[in-house]
């Protein structure tokens, strides 16, 4: 299995600070563009992660570091071969300690962070997502939202509460948990997965994304759309494509 991956940050029209920060491998994605190739059978674990900060002030960007750091060692750690299952143990565990540090860091202060991304080893494939931020599969035209926000708004189903109500995420809550999507099995050649922050999500509808995804849209393309839709929070993005 060979990956693709190009990620890109962006404050937005509306803000003065990105409190977005994403990661492809050992690299920080902020306000320069990340492009990388790597092939499984010869690399170690591969991941693609974004991180949504959240709190006012640098309180965002603090946890959304905090968050990002931890995982890229948590990354070392994982075994090139590791299955499913030992993913999503491993994972749990990091999460416990990783939010006990930040809420220990600031205890007063109630910074925050989302978390999404994908991990690949030689034998699985795993995404997982905490909070807001999104995961999608873009295959063969048809674009389709894998994780499932952690919002009050989903939640109740109720449209009128504001979209930025979420009830899980590093720093702000005690109990943070991940939902995990193994798609180890169900992966074809030419899939491109969609990571972003709701700076995407919440200008774009799943529809304008589609389409442009069908026209051959770049991380860049996606971000400019989003800011000519008013741009009003931070804006990060990474495209995952696979190739047998």
């Amino acid at each position: 299995m060979k990956i693709t991956i190009s990620s890109e940050s962006n404050v937005g029209r509306i803000r003065t600070n990105n409190e977005d920060l994403g990661l492809v491998q050992n690299t920080l994605v902020c306000d320069t563009p990340v492009k990388s190739r790597f092939d499984l059978d010869v690399e170690a674990p591969v991941i693609a992660a974004i991180a949504d900060g959240m709190g006012g002030l640098d309180d965002g960007e603090i946890a959304s570091m905090m968050v990002i750091d931890s995982l890229r060692d948590w990354l070392e750690t994982l075994a090139s071969d590791a299955d499913s299952e030992q993913i999503i143990a491993s994972l749990n565990r990091w999460i416990l300690v990783t939010n006990d540090k930040i809420i220990s860091a600031c205890p007063t202060r109630g910074m925050g962070s989302t978390l999404v991304g994908l991990v690949f080893t030689r034998n699985a494939v795993m995404g997982f997502n905490i909070g807001d931020s999104r995961l999608y599969r873009f295959r063969e035209g048809w674009l389709r939202q894998i994780s499932a926000d952690h919002s009050q708004r989903n939640l109740t189903g109720d449209l009128s509460v504001p979209s930025n109500l979420i009830y899980n995420c590093f720093g702000a809550v005690k109990n943070t948990f991940a939902d995990y999507f193994d798609i180890t099995s169900n992966i074809k050649d030419g899939d491109t997965f969609l990571i972003c922050s709701d700076g995407l999500s919440d200008l774009l509808l799943d529809d304008d994304i589609e389409n442009l995804l069908n026209k051959g849209a770049t991380t860049a393309d996606l971000i400019e759309a989003a800011n000519k839709a008013g741009g009003k929070d931070n804006i990060t993005v990474g495209l995952i494509t696979i190739y047998y």
